[in-house]
């Protein structure tokens, strides 16, 4: 019996060893690919000897300076926070989105008891009234009379009431958008954003 027991003992190493030859050897590691912003990551050998990270000097070389928004964030925090109380005194659970003529968000908030996605619906109502110069509300009537403006609809949009842009004149600095309540308290709440900080707009 000592006998059998060595001998199957042998043929399991052996059958270990072929598999992993047949496989290449053991699984290699997952090593997570880098997202958009993240700074270099440091590299880690077979020895776990993990490399010098980059300075902060030599991280701030490698970034291209960033204009600043035309709406600075002080002003959208305030903007948002305007439309989220005003649609919270009405009842509402919003998320509000403030973002820059280019549709880049600025500032992203969702009242207590909001659904998570509520900021992220925001976001596409708020670039379809800066990209159209309109509230959304507005905007239905346009579409249907006008198929070369429909056809610069794209999916990062949504075309449901919510938002209206935010401008000083003819030129638009960017828009703010709320989803969670019915279209014309989104558009209510929204507007009430941009007269908070209208008047410190140039």
């Amino acid at each position: 019996m000592p006998n059998f027991k060595a001998a199957l003992a042998v043929l399991s190493l052996a059958l270990f060893a072929a598999c992993a030859s047949a496989q290449g050897g053991p699984p290699a590691t997952y090593q997570p690919g880098p997202m958009p912003g993240d700074s270099p990551m440091p590299v880690i050998d077979f020895q776990l000897h993990v490399s010098a990270a980059p300075t902060a000097a030599s991280a701030h070389a490698e970034e291209k300076p960033v204009p600043p928004p035309p709406i600075p964030m002080a002003l959208a925090l305030e903007a948002a926070q305007a439309a989220i109380d005003t649609c919270t005194a009405d009842g509402f659970h919003v998320g509000v989105a403030v973002i820059d003529q280019n549709g880049n968000l600025i500032v992203g908030m969702n009242a207590d008891g909001a659904a998570a996605s509520r900021a992220y619906t925001a976001v596409r109502k708020a670039i379809t009234a800066a990209t159209f110069k309109d509230k959304n509300s507005a905007l239905k009537d346009k579409f249907l009379a006008d198929p070369a403006m429909r056809a610069k609809i794209t999916p990062a949009m949504s075309v449901f009431p919510g938002a209206v842009p935010i401008m000083v004149g003819d030129k638009v600095l960017g828009a703010i958008g709320a989803s969670g309540g019915t279209g014309f308290e989104e558009e209510k709440c929204a507007s009430a954003g941009v007269a908070k900080i209208q008047p410190k707009l140039k």
